[in-house]
């Protein structure tokens, strides 16, 4: 804090500033930034928010910045709140230094969150052709009641991808319209409980070969209309599940022989099991 060069750093008036800064400080936390009422955009609105605020964005598509295909970056601790109905064109990316609140806000575009502790719930992803939640670094993300994924038209690759050191709890979420689910990677931990994963080619693949993640953990989820549990024969170090099943009644047979393979699937209806097999 800068302090009045007559009277100096210890002055009954210097620590008035101090005084008055902190009421500002503490009313603009309480104050959310509105999009587009306050900002046009939430790139403007991200640059312009405190450490702490609220970034409320109205009903209603928004872009996130002037040139839709970059992503917007968020290095501070913000919470990202959406009214029913808003809707962001394009993707947003959490870097160092962030954390907060991404809650009820559907995003076109990828989410990836690079570092930080969040806490998604009741956001929709939607992604074409590309990877749709992405958790890396050290990042620590509990994600709720959200859906994730492509369309019926355009697929997209993944669902969500966890890798690095990152730790994650998805929970009460659908994944749906992607070529893989689920994938992990690195030293990550992912924790899966109480989640749909429907119509993706497969439901669960690890990064690379030597890249498997650590633990995949999957309690009480259901795989509806998937080709395939399994990409390949790789595995993450540590799989655990319990509870689980796979609704073999919605799988259709046409789907069933386009995605059927001798490697992490069944090639038969008999041959199909009534839960999780890992």
């Amino acid at each position: 804090m800068a302090w009045h060069k007559r009277l100096g750093r210890h002055s009954s008036l210097s620590a008035l500033d101090d005084h008055i800064m902190r009421i500002i400080v503490l009313s603009l936390l309480e104050c959310p930034v509105l999009v587009p009422d306050d900002y046009p955009t939430v790139a403007k609105a991200v640059e312009a928010a405190v450490d702490g605020q609220t970034i409320l964005v109205r009903t209603g598509e928004h872009f996130l910045g002037p040139n839709a295909s970059k992503p917007v970056v968020i290095s501070k601790r913000l919470n990202l709140v959406g009214e029913d109905g808003a809707v962001l064109n394009g993707g947003l990316r959490m870097s160092f230094g962030s954390g907060g609140v991404l809650r009820n806000i559907t995003v076109k575009g990828h989410l990836w969150i690079y570092d930080g502790r969040w806490d998604v719930s009741d956001c929709v992803v939607q992604m074409r052709q590309d990877a749709c939640v992405l958790l890396s670094n050290t990042s620590r993300v509990r994600v709720r009641r959200c859906v994730v994924g492509g369309t019926s038209k355009y697929q997209a690759s993944c669902g969500f991808i966890v890798y690095g050191h990152a730790v994650a709890v998805v929970s009460d979420c659908e994944v749906e319209h992607c070529a893989k689910g689920v994938s992990t990677g690195g030293k990550s931990s992912l924790l899966m409980s109480s989640c749909d994963i429907r119509d993706c080619v497969c439901a669960f693949s690890v990064l690379h070969p030597g890249d498997h993640g650590r633990l995949l953990r999957v309690r009480d989820c259901e795989i509806i209309r998937s080709g395939r549990l399994w990409l390949d024969q790789y595995r993450p170090e540590r799989v655990e599940a319990e509870e689980n099943k796979i609704n073999q009644e919605s799988m259709g047979r046409t789907f069933w022989q386009r995605y059927a393979s001798t490697v992490g699937s069944w090639e038969t209806y008999a041959d199909y099991p009534g839960s999780l097999e890992f």
